[in-house]
Parts: structure tokens; C-alpha cells; sequence
């Protein structure tokens, strides 16, 4: 005899991705990115979004200390100054044609 299972019902997203208000599929509502944005630190999620860097090479740059970060107990934090400094020193600008240098 065969049993048949019904389907499974869809999983819920994780406690940290309900909580606060998220939308149903675990994104930040405006007002929340906003308050993220104006606050000094940012979690790792936050910083993320900020750079637009995944979650998994933030934490690579962490570990080889590659981007300024504070850690506060076992929570690492960034602070959107030192961010904006770091992003400004790698930002690469553009090199001028030497036809352009003569005009």
C-alpha cells in the first residue's frame, strides 16, 4: 500500500526576518532602510545593503581586515562614516586621454 503525503505548507521566514515589521517575504520597508541609514553603526545586514555587498564577502572582508569595522562582543558593526571614508579611498576615478591633456 502506497501513502501519499499532502504537501508540505510554505516555511516561514526566519524570526529575525518577521520581526520589526518586515514585508511578508522578509524585505525592509522604506521607513526602516531609512532609520537604518540615519543611524552611526550598522549591523551586517544594513552594511550590505549600504555597499552593495553581499553579507558573505562583508564578512570575508572582516576576517582579513580589509574594511573598517567595531566589534561589540560578537556582534560586528560598521559605522557609516568610516564606510563612506573607505568607499571615497577606493574609488578609482577615471584617466584622461593624452589627446584630452593637450586641449
Amino acid at each position: 500500500m502506497r501513502f501519499t503525503t499532502s504537501p508540505r505548507p510554505p516555511r516561514r521566514a526566519p524570526a529575525h526576518a518577521r520581526a520589526g515589521g518586515a514585508n511578508h517575504d522578509g524585505r525592509r520597508t522604506k521607513w526602516q532602510f531609512h532609520m537604518a541609514m540615519t543611524r552611526r553603526l550598522l549591523n551586517i545586514q544594513e552594511a550590505s545593503e549600504y555597499t552593495g555587498l553581499s553579507v558573505h564577502t562583508l564578512y570575508t572582508m572582516v576576517s582579513q581586515r580589509r574594511i573598517p569595522f567595531i566589534k561589540m562582543g560578537r556582534l560586528t558593526k560598521f559605522d557609516v562614516g568610516l564606510l563612506d571614508k573607505w568607499i571615497a579611498q577606493h574609488t578609482v576615478m577615471p584617466v584622461r586621454k593624452a589627446t584630452e591633456k593637450a586641449s
